[in-house]
């Protein structure tokens, strides 16, 4: 009974970090209209799944379920409308307690990766987890799930993430536990395959040149006002830049920025 406490405690502390990625949201006439996601749709079904599969779309605007196709009755034991509008921490039911901490810490990695790249780049970046999957009827099978960001908005968020779930029960793959990638396919000259699960994963946040002055002045114990001589900008305007840094890196503070940034920027 402890054990399932502490992992529920744990589930409930990771996907509040998960939430992280959402909540600064631009207002919604800034997302993309539904109608070139639902062209997107049809075209990763046709060519980005085989098999028996299932697909749900993720709102990230909303936090919710938007669409599901595919064999997703068969597979899940659920109907359409009984996830469509549903919290996609409803899509948690399709996964075993003990493996959600490692499905939601691959998808935390997931979206760390993605926000480290460059606005143009984040489309081209998929991940995948092979994982075991619960039917609501009793049918369990083990599954790769794949995804993808549907679409970005100017501001680089991703809006909306397809994700799709094939059953590769028949591949007899043999593991006890979650195994994950990241596939970056950003260079199709140079395709990167990463270690979701990695602990030691290395991340590099995309820095723009004038966050990386302030980024230096800041190290060098500077106070906003003492920047804002120093490059000419409004304080309003440092202090922008320190909080998209502290965005971009997921970092807590500006203690924390400094600490995870300046290993990786300095020369």
């Amino acid at each position: 009974m402890k054990r399932i406490h502490s992992t529920l405690k744990d589930i409930i502390n990771l996907f509040n970090t998960l939430r992280f990625f959402f909540d600064k949201m631009p207002d919604r006439s800034e997302y993309i209209d539904y109608g070139s996601i639902s062209s997107k749709v049809e075209e990763f079904k046709h060519f980005r799944s085989t098999g028996v599969f299932f697909y749900y779309v993720a709102d990230l605007q909303k936090l919710k379920i938007s669409d599901v196709g595919g064999s997703f009755y068969q597979l899940t034991g659920f109907h359409s409308h009984e996830v469509i509008g549903r919290n996609f921490a409803f899509a948690l039911k399709m996964f075993y307690l003990q493996e959600i901490p490692d499905i939601l810490k691959g998808i935390i990695k997931y979206h760390q990766y993605i926000y480290c790249k460059p606005i143009e780049e984040r489309l081209f970046i998929k991940g995948s987890l092979i994982l075991h999957v619960k039917n609501k009827n009793g049918n369990n099978f083990t599954g790769l799930l794949q995804a993808v960001p549907l679409a970005i908005d100017a501001k680089g968020h991703v809006t909306h993430m397809y994700s799709s779930i094939t059953d590769i029960t028949h591949f007899n793959v043999e593991s006890n536990t979650i195994k994950g990638d990241i596939i970056d396919e950003s260079d199709p000259n140079h395709i990167k395959v990463i270690n979701l699960l990695n602990k030691n994963m290395n991340l590099t946040w995309e820095l723009t040149n004038a966050e990386l002055r302030i980024l230096k002045l800041i190290s060098e114990g500077k106070s906003t006002k003492e920047i804002s001589d120093i490059l000419f900008l409004s304080e309003h305007t440092i202090n922008n830049h320190r909080k998209n840094m502290i965005h971009k890196t997921h970092a807590k503070n500006t203690a924390e920025l400094i600490s995870k940034t300046l290993s990786v920027y300095q020369s």
